[in-house]
């Protein structure tokens, strides 16, 4: 029987360890909050959420850009330069280049300033963090990926009680900052995908699971009433891309369906069922009363009200035939489109926006940029590593802000997701790939002869 000292010792000894395992935790936590990722993702989010961050003495982008860039720049001294990374950070800088070099025939004057300010500041340093910091180790890149799907899940909570508090939030004139709606719809999107990922590779029926798929509900839901469509679409890519990137086998008397092919299967059953529903009862969110709307004003351009895709794209294609190589010049849609220089006067479409201003070379100069940090995606990496394709979900998400949103001056995402995609494959994978590249620079062995005999 235990004596009453044996008692004592053993609960001091416990209570040691409770305090060691609240202390390793209290650390843990710091070491996640303190870390470069969490400074970078407010840096990344900082127009989205500036009206959380009033705190920050003057502009918030600039001051968490120049704290991120300090931190960055140890964080480089220390772990060194990734060379997959090194290689994408030229390649933008050949694109950025070009870009500054069609400065000298465009008829802007205001608007390049701030566009080449812009490209040689907050995009190109996103190449750096992305593609030299941030891809060079995996958990950052987990760590990253966890901080985004926070933030999202922290804006869709508030913004679905905006909405069951005032009803639509899209017309609201919330903190006084317009387009509230759009900026957290492509934040939340980028967060959805995450949970979406988290939600197909989890073991199924874990706890993990059920609370990734809950969360990824509360998202979904805000993108549905939010009003804004490119991010929900960028959400039913993702989709697609988890469904035909887990396949089912076939084999012999098999026919064996992923967990990860199944959850999509159901996201798609839910999603059509509820927007169904809400068809036949003759109710309808913003998002999906928006979507009918672009799609009457693409079959008749005369149902479209005031600044519209339905103008912009047109007109983008038919200065790229003026000057289809080179471009008009750096910033100049706005000019050629209006006759003057007005904020947000842009095509809306990235890939349309290089053209009309940089031609075709520098589509192509654009076009090595995106090839020099995908090189190293291939099929079967995407399905043995749930990380990279957790990457390539949340570019699919910001890809739609490229295509129906954003301009190259205000492209700081869409820069450092493509350098993300430089992402260092798991050891296993990479062993593999060097042991390929050995084998293929390895020369063939030369029969030997044998002697022979002469009579």
């Amino acid at each position: 029987m235990a004596s009453v000292v044996d008692l004592e010792q053993g609960r001091a000894y416990e209570g040691r360890d409770d305090r060691r395992g609240l202390a390793a935790g209290a650390g843990w936590l710091l070491h996640h909050l303190l870390s470069f990722e969490l400074v970078f993702v407010l840096f990344l989010y900082s127009n989205e959420i500036k009206m959380f961050l009033g705190w920050i003495p003057g502009d918030e982008t600039v001051a968490l850009g120049a704290v991120s860039i300090g931190i960055g720049g140890y964080v480089i001294l220390r772990e060194g330069l990734y060379l997959r990374g090194l290689f994408t950070l030229a390649a933008a800088m050949a694109f950025i280049g070009w870009a500054l070099m069609t400065v000298g025939w465009t008829p802007s004057v205001e608007l390049v300033k701030r566009t080449t300010t812009y490209l040689v500041t907050f995009n190109l340093w996103c190449v750096v963090a992305g593609g030299i910091i941030i891809a060079n180790r995996r958990e950052r890149v987990v760590r990253f990926l966890c901080f985004v799907a926070a933030l999202a899940l922290c804006l869709a909570l508030i913004g679905v009680a905006v909405y069951l508090s005032y009803g639509a939030f899209r017309r609201l004139d919330l903190w006084g900052i317009r387009r509230v709606y759009l900026g957290w719809g492509y934040t939340v999107a980028d967060g959805t995908a995450v949970l979406l990922c988290i939600a197909l590779f989890s073991r199924f029926g874990t706890p993990k699971q059920i609370v990734a798929t809950a969360l990824f509900g509360v998202t979904a839901f805000f993108l549905l009433v939010g009003g804004a469509r490119a991010p929900l679409l960028g959400v039913g890519f993702a989709c697609v891309l988890a469904f035909v990137l887990n396949p089912p086998v076939v084999g012999r008397n098999r026919f064996d369906v992923p967990v990860a092919q199944a959850l999509a299967i159901a996201v798609f059953v839910i999603a059509a069922c509820y927007i169904g529903y809400l068809f036949l009862s003759g109710e309808t969110t913003n998002t999906l009363e928006r979507f009918v709307k672009a799609f009457n004003s693409v079959e008749d351009t005369s149902v479209a009200e005031g600044p519209s895709r339905v103008f912009y794209w047109p007109a983008a294609y038919r200065m790229w035939l003026d000057a289809p190589w080179v471009g008009n010049g750096l910033a100049s849609f706005s000019m050629l489109f209006y006759g003057r220089e007005i904020e947000g006067g842009h095509p809306h479409n990235i890939v349309l926006e290089i053209l009309a201003e940089q031609g075709v070379v520098g589509l192509s100069f654009f076009l090595v940029f995106v090839w020099s940090a995908a090189r190293g995606i291939s099929f079967r990496r995407l399905r043995a590593d749930p990380l990279l394709l957790a990457v390539i979900m949340i570019a699919t998400t910001t890809a739609m802000s490229a295509l129906f949103a954003k301009d190259l001056a205000g492209g700081k995402k869409i820069f450092f997701m493509i350098a993300l995609l430089a992402l260092r494959p798991p050891p296993r994978l990479e062993e593999e790939d060097e042991d390929e590249d050995e084998e293929a620079e390895a020369p063939s062995p030369r029969r030997r002869l044998r002697p022979v005999r002469t009579p």
